[in-house]
């Protein structure tokens, strides 16, 4: 099971996962205990973790994703102001709490297998954002030119 944080610091606002049909009660639980946080239940047929465990998801690794608002990742990410004072205390406070209860449960559930494929799949079939990802990424401006990222509007 794989899991990570890599949208920013926006507010989680759902859970998608891919894992066995023996797994999924534990993600629906997980769910529940995250709920009055905001968060909101999702998909159980997304096959992604974050953009840095691609290529073990691409080997089958059971997915599990805090889906973050990122309208605003890439405003300040990889500028000379992308540091710490600018993420919210609250979504800070959320984010951590809601993968403790993620951790918790995942640590002491006593499922060995949460749902490894033998199949691999492709970087499209993974999570049609993907391939949104990397475009987006191509079109921002180089950090080395100490330039602020154009704005990424999504639709």
């Amino acid at each position: 099971m794989g899991t990570e944080s890599d949208f920013g610091a926006g507010k989680i606002w759902q859970i998608t996962s891919r894992v066995s049909a023996e797994a999924e009660p534990l993600v629906a639980l997980i769910a529940g205990l995250v709920e009055p946080l905001g968060i909101a239940p999702g998909a159980n047929s997304v096959s992604s973790s974050g953009p840095d465990l691609t290529p073990m998801m691409a080997e089958g690794m059971p997915a599990f994703r805090f889906v973050q608002d990122g309208r605003d990742y890439f405003d300040l990410h990889h500028t000379p102001d992308d540091t710490l004072d600018k993420v919210s205390a609250a979504n800070l406070d959320q984010s951590v709490a809601a993968y403790v209860v993620f951790a918790w449960i995942a640590a002491n559930s006593g499922l060995s297998d949460w749902g490894w494929r033998e199949r691999r799949l492709t970087l499209a079939q993974l999570s049609p954002s993907w391939m949104l990802i990397r475009r987006a990424r191509r079109q921002m401006t180089s950090p080395c030119r100490r330039s602020p990222s154009p704005k990424l509007h999504l639709t």
